[in-house]
């Protein structure tokens, strides 16, 4: 899905996720935009968004243990927004509710803890340095 920033029409960058997504795949971060994600309530039940400040990422983990797998459709479907100052943008505050989600709402143990956080801060990471990469890329400014 692509990423914009500030500018309506100015796409820096984009994610795909997996034709299938598995539970141990989603426990190493969130795959599913919950811009685009849908489920069968009739199937799975009524699932809420628990306040941890990962609602959606801990909901999809929910429903994908339970149904066994997800299914993507390998198109963009949707644009969002990157700013500065958003809910997720604080990336030790995500870490932390990372962790706890891991902790104390999946109630993994230790081991299985740091090794999904591991994954998470890793692909994070990497996907921070792209966005950045990108981000300064286009911003180039050129002189001779």
């Amino acid at each position: 899905m692509p990423f914009l920033k500030n500018e309506p029409k100015k796409i820096i960058g984009s994610r795909t996720a997996p034709q299938q997504i598995t539970y141990s795949r989603l426990l190493r971060g969130n795959c599913i935009g919950n811009l685009t994600g849908i489920y069968n309530r009739e199937r799975l039940g009524k699932c809420l968004q628990e306040e941890c400040g990962h609602e959606d990422y801990l909901m999809w983990l929910q429903l994908v243990k339970l149904s066994g797998s997800a299914y993507c459709i390998q198109k963009n479907l949707a644009r969002y927004r990157v700013t500065e100052h958003s809910v997720s943008s604080n990336k030790l505050k995500a870490a932390f509710w990372q962790w706890n989600i891991y902790r104390k709402k999946l109630k993994l143990n230790i081991l299985s803890s740091i090794y999904y956080w591991c994954n998470y801060s890793f692909y994070a990471f990497m996907h921070m340095l792209k966005m950045k990469f990108h981000v300064n890329k286009s911003n180039l400014i050129y002189k001779r």
